[in-house]
């Protein structure tokens, strides 16, 4: 069985935001998880995909744990008024959750997109991730091509197949 890891630090993308509807979500889920008859637990995918985009946010310290007994989310940051568990950090049943960059979902998504998308300016997306603020200018160019909302779309479902493969790994259920 994997082991998922209790504290770990991983890099963060600077270029990464979270909107307000989203980070108010992440912080009021509807439903974060249900234990399970086999004892493992099920986890929301729309819960994770939340925790995913504020885990991954560049503007604050955040961290995201997944409880592997009861399934519930626990969200770190100096933006949550809850204070975590006490032995957040020193008890195996709390596994941080990825980041983007875990899952492979940065700039090597953005590059597999303009491959498969848009060949034609993949050159361009590449010398535009050779330096900093990469994604807005990314972005701005998606924008001026109306080409913006396929990025989201695609974004979106490479994000979501990421989430099930990491469940997969981890031996946790995603609904």
């Amino acid at each position: 069985m994997p082991m998922l890891g209790v504290h770990k630090s991983f890099k963060r993308n600077k270029n990464s935001w979270l909107s307000l509807r989203d980070f108010n979500q992440a912080f009021y889920p509807l439903n974060e998880a249900l234990n399970t008859k086999k004892g493992g637990i099920v986890v929301k995918i729309e819960d994770l995909e939340l925790a995913l985009e504020f885990n991954s946010s560049g503007n604050y310290d955040n961290e995201v744990y997944l409880d592997n007994e009861s399934g519930k989310i626990i969200y770190v940051s100096d933006l949550v008024d809850e204070e975590p568990p006490i032995d957040l950090f020193e008890n195996e049943k709390y596994a941080l959750l990825p980041t983007k960059q875990d899952l492979d979902l940065g700039k090597s998504l953005a590059l597999k997109f303009a491959h498969e998308k848009i060949p034609e300016h993949y050159n361009e997306v590449y010398s535009i991730f050779s330096s900093k603020g990469a994604y807005s200018r990314f972005k701005s160019l998606l924008e001026r091509r109306g080409l913006l909302e396929l990025w989201y779309k695609y974004e979106q479902e490479k994000s979501i197949e990421a989430i099930k493969e990491w469940c997969n790994e981890n031996e946790i259920q995603c609904i």
